[in-house]
Parts: C-alpha cells; sequence; structure tokens
C-alpha cells in the first residue's frame, strides 16, 4: 500500500508529522524538494527537510493528497508505528537518563540495579531480564580442574581453543509476570560454556549476542542448549558489563514463550543500558575501597590510641614506682646512716668523753653495729647501681646460689633496733623445708 502511495505521488517517501493542532497527518512532498530518507523500525521511510521549506513542502503535500483520496491509508496503517517507534526511542532515552542520573547521585549499587532490569524488562516488553554476575574464583578453579582433565589444549580440541567464561549466577531478574519461571540464583554447574568456542573473548570484547531462536542457533551444543530449555529461553539479547577491562557479568533479556527478531535499536540500548551499569559498579567498586581504607584507618587509629594510652600507663606506673623507690630507699639510707652515726657518737661519748666508762664488749658490739651499718649502706648504693644498668639495658643475668635465710636475716636486720627501741618484737617464721635446705 506505502509503495503504491509513492508510486502515484512520484515522490521518494511520506512524512508523517503533527499539524498545527498536534494532531499526526500524512504528507507527501513534492519530489524537486530536498529531503533526507530515514529508516524507522527498518520498515517505514520518514522524511526530514534538510531545509527551512519543510512548511511549505507540508502545505503542498496537504493539497497533493486530496487528489488520491482512493488510496487507502491511514493513521494506524502508516503514522502509528512511527509514532510509537518515536515514543519507545523517548522511552529508552528517559530509562537511560534515570539510570546515570541514579549512579550519580546514589552509591546504593543492589537500588541501581534493581531499577535498571525492572524498567528494561517494561521498556522491551520481554518476559524476564536477569543480570548474570561472575565468579572468578569459581572460575579458576574449574579452569584448573580442565586442564588437569587435559580439556583445553588437547589434540582433539586444540583448533577450537576452549575457553571458560568464568561461572556465576543470577543475581537480578525482573519478570514480566508470576507465570514466568524465575531463575534467580540459578547457577551454571554442568561447565556448559566450556563447548561454545571463544565466548568469553567476544563478550570482552563488548559483542552484543543477539539469538532469535535458541533451537537453531544452538543445535550443536546440546549442553547449554538443555540448559536453556530448562530456564524457558527461547529467545535472548545479551550485552557484557565490563568493568576495568575484565568481564563483571551479563545483561540478559529472555524471551520465554517465543521466538524474537531483536531490532538493531534494541541492541544498541542494551549495550548502553550494560555500560552505565559498569560505570556504577566501577563507582561502588572504589567507594567500598574508600570504606575499606577508613576502616583500616580507624582500626590503626584505636590500636595506636590503645598504645598511647598503655604507653601513659606505664609511665604513670614507673612515677608511682620511682615514688615509692624513692621514699624506700630514703628509708633504707637514712636507717643505716643513723645508727652509723648514733654509734659513732657513743663510742666518743664514752670513750673520749667525762664518763669514759665504755667497756670492751660495749665498745666491740658498737663497733660491729657501725660495720654493718656501713655494709647495709654499701649493699644499698650497689643494690641502687644495678638498677640504673638494669634500666639502661647493660645489666647481665648473674645465676648463683644464695641463702634466703641468710637474705631474709639481713632484711629484718635494718628494722632490728628499731623494733627494739619502741619494743617491737620481730619473729621470723620459716618451714621445714625451708629451714633444712638454708641450714
Amino acid at each position: 500500500m506505502t509503495e503504491n502511495l509513492l508510486n502515484l505521488a512520484q515522490t521518494r517517501g511520506f512524512v508523517c508529522a503533527k499539524d498545527i493542532q498536534n494532531n499526526w497527518q500524512i504528507f507527501l512532498p513534492h519530489p524537486t524538494e530536498n529531503w533526507k530518507l530515514q529508516q524507522v523500525e527498518d520498515k517505514w521511510l520518514v522524511l526530514i527537510a534538510e531545509t527551512p521549506q519543510f512548511l511549505f513542502g507540508l502545505e503542498g503535500a496537504k493539497s497533493f493528497l486530496e487528489q488520491f483520496q482512493h488510496c487507502q491509508f491511514s493513521y494506524n496503517s502508516v503514522c502509528k508505528p512511527v509514532e510509537d517507534a518515536l515514543h519507545q526511542q523517548a522511552e529508552q532515552e528517559r530509562l537511560l537518563n534515570q539510570v546515570t542520573t541514579q549512579i550519580r547521585q546514589s552509591l546504593e549499587l543492589p537500588v541501581i540495579l534493581k531499577t535498571a532490569v525492572e524498567q528494561l524488562q517494561k521498556l522491551l516488553q520481554v518476559e524476564r531480564v536477569v543480570i548474570y554476575q561472575f565468579d572468578k574464583k569459581r572460575a579458576q578453579n574449574q579452569n584448573s580442574k580442565l586442564k588437569r582433565q587435559g580439556i583445553k589444549g588437547g589434540t582433539e580440541r586444540q583448533e577450537d581453543n576452549y575457553e571458560l567464561p568464568g561461572c556465576g549466577r543470577v543475581t537480578y531478574e525482573a519478570k514480566a509476570d508470576d507465570a514466568i519461571l524465575s531463575v534467580l540464583n540459578l547457577m551454571e554447574l554442568e561447565q556448559c560454556f566450556v563447548k561454545i568456542p571463544k565466548v568469553e573473548e567476544k563478550y570482552r570484547k563488548g559483542s552484543i549476542l543477539a539469538v532469535e531462536d535458541v533451537e537453531t542457533s544452538y543445535t550443536k551444543y546440546k549442553c547449554f542448549l538443555k540448559l536453556l530449555r530448562r530456564a524457558q529461553i527461547r529467545a535472548k539479547l545479551v550485552a557484557p558489563i565490563i568493568v576495568r577491562e575484565e568481564l563483571w557479568g551479563l545483561l540478559i533479556a529472555h524471551q520465554c514463550n517465543s521466538t524474537r527478531q531483536w531490532r538493531e535499536r534494541e541492541k544498541n540500548f542494551v549495550g548502553h543500558i550494560a555500560e552505565q551499569l559498569a560505570i556504577a559498579l566501577y563507582q561502588a567498586e572504589l567507594y567500598a575501597q574508600v570504606q575499606q581504607q577508613n576502616i583500616i584507618l580507624e582500626q590503626r587509629v584505636r590500636e595506636r590510641t590503645q598504645e598511647l594510652h598503655n604507653a601513659l600507663l606505664v609511665a604513670q606506673a614507673a612515677l608511682e614506682a620511682k615514688t615509692e623507690f624513692i621514699a624506700a630507699i630514703n628509708h633504707e639510707l637514712r636507717t643505716p646512716l643513723t645508727r652509723v652515726i648514733g654509734m659513732s657518737e657513743t663510742i666518743l661519748r664514752l670513750a673520749f668523753g667525762e664518763e669514759k666508762n665504755l667497756s670492751p664488749h660495749k665498745h666491740q658490739s658498737y663497733l660491729k653495729t657501725i660495720n654493718d651499718s656501713g655494709k647495709r649502706l654499701l649493699e644499698i648504693i650497689n643494690n641502687i647501681l644495678a638498677l640504673q644498668e638494669i634500666q639502661s639495658g647493660k645489666a647481665g643475668l648473674n645465676l648463683g646460689e644464695f641463702s634466703l635465710i641468710n637474705l631474709t636475716q639481713q632484711s629484718i636486720q635494718s628494722f632490728w633496733n628499731k623494733a627494739s627501741s619502741q619494743s617491737v618484737k620481730l619473729i621470723i617464721e620459716r618451714g621445714n623445708e625451708l629451714k633444712q635446705s638454708g641450714e
């Protein structure tokens, strides 16, 4: 019908456009006017004016159309497909802008992916849209297993260069209705991909795969065809999601109940959506890295803060120990010094004073006290010097035998005279084993 109309009008095409009242009209421009042909939906020809004479051409076409009223054409048969195509193109642009805006404004990756598959399913009017995410670790394990089994590089398969494109599972899904079989979390466990030559290489290059009928396209690959039948897939449109030159996953549209001829515009659109999802995934990966770095830095700050707190506690404990040590040393030094001074004054008074009644026994006792106190004082000074060596890390461990009983007696001796002067009785209690070992 359209070709007959064009022949009668002796023109190269027709124009579907809206008039001043915003109503769709059919116009046949004059053959001499400069028009550019453009295909819409691989079916209808639309003429676009290249000069401002477009309006004049429309007016001329109106009167020209009146002469061919016997030609049977209508809005539904000629302009409706064009209007539908323009509407679908606008919807595609809207969805693409929506996904792009979500990526720029949100870092919620699950929300972005879920919205994308839901809107894409509605726009393409397919039964199902899924995102298939590859599992790199599982793919590496299976590749190693295949190499050990001789599947790759074998003489019987050397000409095909078979590759395993990474196993995974369906992570997101949108269905037209509940009657459609759900494939969410479906995993490819039978290694069917390994029998499809160079499939990963094609996806890595960004190739979009359009399969109108899986029954005719995968007749050689029984395993994979069986998997598609189990998932109720009759036609599919696949776009790779490539993140940092790595194949992250696939964006797939499924036609479940019938074959489907995928249009070029649909292929390009699914490819654009996959590219935007790749951007979202890359941004989410960067954000996750930043978050991980923040966690590591926060952990390091906590550890460093704890270390400083522990160091402060150690410093405070050292200060307290130093204070206690000074107090103890003050007492330890004063006690023998007081005894030395006291005994020496007593000797001077009794031996050389007016009384001069110092007996040899008392003289010997006083001198012994002075001698013991001097030794005690020397021992304390040596201990202080030894402690300084320990703090400076210069002291060595000196192993040797000693008498615990003698050490006990020496320790209590410094308090003996003071206790006696204040009528305090000091008693040392020892166990039988200690007594035997010390004597």
